[in-house]
């Protein structure tokens, strides 16, 4: 990203790795809070969902973990790090795989009562809540018991 022929920020994937991992995403602190962040960020991933990835993985630094939570990424585990000692550099996932569970409406219908439900409003709550890797084996399951009905 430039402003004025200067590079103001930039991010690189490793793409040797499987997952592949975001190993640097960087902008010039003096363009923080001015709406930048995001659009690199957004184009990051739009540059990983054209390369047809399902989700990759980061370093974080742990002043900038709100930011990578607030888009979306789960940390999924922590290492020390070498150049703040005595401070841990949270790894975190970003899924590119999202499911719109607002869209998700399911019709049912009791066999006893015949009450029509749609929605599952408690099901869209806990799956916001649960880390992405759990959310395609919870819909299986869902599906699972709406095809035994």
């Amino acid at each position: 990203m430039k402003s004025n022929k200067n590079v103001i920020g930039y991010y690189l994937f490793k793409t040797d790795e499987n997952p592949p991992m975001l190993d640097h995403f960087f902008l010039d602190t003096q363009f923080i809070g001015q709406g930048y962040v995001r659009y690199l960020w957004n184009h990051c991933v739009s540059k990983a969902q054209n390369e047809g990835w399902d989700i990759f993985t980061l370093w974080s630094d742990p002043y900038s973990l709100g930011f990578y939570e607030h888009v979306g990424a789960v940390k999924i585990d922590e290492r020390p790090m070498v150049t703040l000692p005595g401070h841990m550099a949270p790894i975190m996932s970003f899924s590119l795989v999202k499911i719109n569970i607002k869209f998700l409406r399911i019709n049912c219908r009791y066999k006893k009562t015949g009450v029509l439900r749609t929605g599952f409003n408690v099901l869209r709550i806990m799956l916001k809540q649960l880390e992405f890797l759990l959310q395609p084996f919870l819909l299986l399951v869902l599906l699972l018991l709406l095809i035994e009905q």
